[in-house]
C-alpha cells in the first residue's frame, strides 16, 4: 500500500483469484478515499512487487511500482522481466519507464526496492547488490553504492531529501532463501542522496529479521521493525548512528509503510489459513479395494 502525498488516499495491490489463471496469481491496484472511504480499481493488468512500491510521486497524480504486465492474446500470463512503471491515479493508465532484467527471475517480487527522489525527477532503487540513481527525464543511471549483499527492502529517503538508508546484510550469516531484509550481521547503513561516503549506522547482531526501517518525520532517527519470536517490535536508532532503542511492541503485523509527513503508518498483516478436513469410512473402502483386487 501507498499514501498520496496529501494522506488523504491509498494505492492498495491486493492478490485474488481469476479464472483461467494459476490460484494466487490474479492482481487488483486499487485506490481508496480515506475521507469518504470509497474506493475505485485502477487496473488488473499489473502484477505488483513485493518490496516495490507503490509509491506516489510528488505531484499526488501519479504512482510508481515494480510489476510485471498481462500479455498474450488471452492476457493469461505474465511479461517475463519486470520494470518500473508509472500510473496514473485518476485514470489507472499505466506506462513502462524502464526494465529489470535478473539473471536469477524466480524470486523477483523480493529482489527491487526503491523510492523517488523528493521532487519526483528520478528513483533511486536497489537490484541484484546495486543501489542506483535513475533520472527519469533521460534515464541515467549513476551507481552510488555496490554489495552484493544489498537488502531491498530496506531504502528510505529523509524527509528533506538529503540523506538515503539502506541496509547491507553479512555474507557469513546466510539464510539458505531470497529474502529482503536484514538478518544477523546485517548492517543499517545512510549516505547522501547523490553520493559520497557512506556510514554504518549499527550493526545487527541478533538472529532475527529487520524490515521497513524509516526516516522519523525529524529526520533526527530511524525506526525499524523487528520480528521477533513473540511478535514485531518497533525500534529507533539515531540517524548519526549508535546503541538501537527498544520503543515498543506491536500486534502480530508484518509490514508497516509511513505516510510521505511520518504523521501515520499503514500496519499491513499477511495471513494463511488453514482447513483440517475428516474423511469418514477410508479405512473400510480401502479394505473393500483390496477384497476386490484379491478376487479378481
Amino acid at each position: 500500500a501507498g499514501w498520496s502525498p496529501d494522506g488523504h488516499r491509498l494505492v492498495v495491490a491486493t492478490r485474488e483469484e481469476e479464472a483461467g489463471m494459476a490460484q494466487g496469481v490474479g492482481f487488483t491496484i486499487r485506490m481508496r478515499d480515506l475521507n469518504t472511504g470509497s474506493e475505485r480499481v485502477l487496473t488488473r493488468d499489473l502484477n505488483p512487487a513485493t518490496a516495490g512500491g507503490p509509491r506516489w510521486l510528488a505531484d499526488g497524480r501519479s504512482v510508481l511500482l515494480v510489476a510485471k504486465e498481462r500479455e498474450g492474446e488471452d492476457g493469461r500470463r505474465w511479461s517475463d522481466d519486470p520494470g518500473m512503471y508509472r500510473m496514473d491515479t485518476r485514470s489507472g493508465a499505466f506506462e513502462r519507464l524502464f526494465d529489470f532484467p535478473l539473471e536469477d527471475p524466480s524470486d523477483w517480487h523480493l529482489l527491487i526496492g526503491f523510492v523517488p527522489t523528493w521532487a519526483g525527477d528520478g528513483v533511486y532503487y536497489v537490484n541484484q547488490g546495486r543501489l542506483v540513481l535513475h533520472r527519469l527525464a533521460d534515464h541515467q543511471e549513476f551507481e552510488l553504492y555496490q554489495n552484493p549483499e544489498l537488502a531491498s527492502e530496506i531504502l528510505d529517503l529523509s524527509p528533506d531529501g538529503s540523506e538515503l538508508l539502506f541496509g547491507v546484510n553479512d555474507p557469513n550469516h546466510p539464510i539458505g532463501h531470497t529474502d529482503s531484509g536484514l538478518h544477523e550481521g546485517g548492517r543499517l547503513m545512510s549516505m547522501p542522496a547523490e553520493g559520497g561516503v557512506s556510514r554504518e549506522l549499527f550493526r545487527y547482531q541478533d538472529s532475527l529479521r529487520i524490515n521497513n526501517a524509516f526516516f522519523t518525520s525529524d529526520g533526527e532517527h530511524v525506526l525499524f521493525l523487528v520480528r521477533e519470536e513473540t511478535g514485531p517490535v518497533v525500534m529507533r536508532v539515531h540517524r548519526e548512528g549508535g546503541e538501537p532503542e527498544r520503543l515498543f511492541e506491536a500486534d502480530a503485523r508484518v509490514t508497516v509503510n509511513p505516510s510521505r509527513d511520518r504523521s501515520r503508518v499503514i500496519l499491513m498483516q499477511q495471513t494463511n489459513e488453514a482447513e483440517i478436513w475428516v474423511m469418514e469410512g477410508l479405512i473400510e473402502a480401502l479394505i473393500s479395494m483390496r477384497s476386490q483386487a484379491a478376487g479378481r
